[in-house]
């Protein structure tokens, strides 16, 4: 299956044009490109064969845990217990853009054993146990997620090394944050006048 990804520059203008219109529309696409470097960039075909059309379509949100976007290179991974026919999963991952009330996919780094310092795996909104709790900035789908006895597969899993899987999306990343910065930054709003 063929799918037509944007190319980043493309991608890039329009965070910065979206920021610009409202900082909250520019946080939550620019978590959805985050989302859709993560698979392209990601040794698993299968899944992200499956989860792309839908990203690109917009159908479907997905949202990067903080604590993978952290630019100092800190993750603190959610444990995982083996139950010998996946894992458990509990935790909490501090609030992040673009996850909305209804469907999303998250990337949260989880410490699945002890080859590397921690993987990256994909839970979705419709798993048991996970639980979005909406934060400040709900214009952006801001939301943190409590985890509780979230069961895992390992198919489900977008890297084993999840620190070379940060690396290898580390440019794109930075070049998307840049837009949204300056489309922030010029970003002036609408005074609406009380009648």
């Amino acid at each position: 299956m063929t799918v037509h990804v944007p190319p980043l520059p493309d991608a890039a203008r329009a965070v910065e044009a979206a920021a610009r219109r409202s900082p909250a529309e520019g946080r939550r696409l620019c978590a959805q490109r985050e989302f859709v470097e993560l698979l392209l960039a990601c040794p698993n075909v299968g899944l992200r064969e499956y989860r792309l059309p839908m990203l690109l379509d917009g159908s479907l949100a997905g949202g990067v845990a903080t604590e993978l976007r952290n630019d100092r290179g800190e993750v603190r991974a959610l444990g995982a217990v083996d139950t010998g026919r996946g894992w458990r999963l509990d935790g909490h991952m501090a609030a992040m853009p673009n996850l909305p009330d209804d469907l999303f996919l998250v990337a949260l780094p989880v410490a699945l054993g002890p080859r590397f310092a921690f993987s990256v795996v994909m839970l979705g909104s419709d798993q048991d146990g996970l639980h979005r709790v909406p934060a400040a900035d709900v214009r952006a789908h801001e939301a943190a997620l409590r985890i509780s006895g979230v069961f895992y597969r390992d198919d489900e899993t977008l890297a084993d090394d999840g620190p070379a899987l940060l690396q290898g999306v580390a440019p794109s990343w930075r070049r998307l944050r840049r837009a949204l910065a300056l489309g922030q930054a010029r970003h002036r709003p609408t005074n609406v006048l009380a009648g």
